[in-house]
């Protein structure tokens, strides 16, 4: 016989332990299901009110577009070393990326490491 993994319980995203098998596909089938209209209003309603797709209000045709541009660090450069580079990136790509790490927020502690989490809260 092989080896088989078994999940006895889950925890969800209020803290209460699910142990119900279907209760348990259906935490699991939360992490799949597409994004609904509302997980993108809600991800844009939470960003940065001075922040819009273009500035006429509307998505560019291409999503994951990013334009590396460079700023002056000074008033006059006169060389590369006075120059920052800017990466700046399509509000798509981050309504994506932002959605994603919202629904993957309860499940990352479990999966990470203590010595990989250096960027995830608390």
């Amino acid at each position: 016989m092989g080896k088989f993994n078994l999940i006895i319980a889950l925890q969800s995203e209020d803290g209460t332990w699910v142990q119900d098998e279907r209760d348990i596909q259906q935490l699991l089938a939360d992490l799949e299901r597409e994004f609904s209209l509302a997980d993108v209003k809600s991800c844009l309603a939470s960003m940065n009110g001075s922040k819009a797709p273009r500035s006429d209000g509307f998505f560019l045709r291409k999503f994951n577009v990013t334009l590396i541009t460079l700023v002056p660090k000074v008033e006059r450069p006169i060389n590369m070393a006075q120059f920052r580079p800017i990466a700046l990136c399509n509000t798509v790509a981050k309504v994506i990326s932002k959605m994603l790490a919202k629904r993957l927020k309860y499940v990352l502690p479990s999966v990470i490491s203590e010595s990989q989490s250096t960027f995830l809260p608390n």
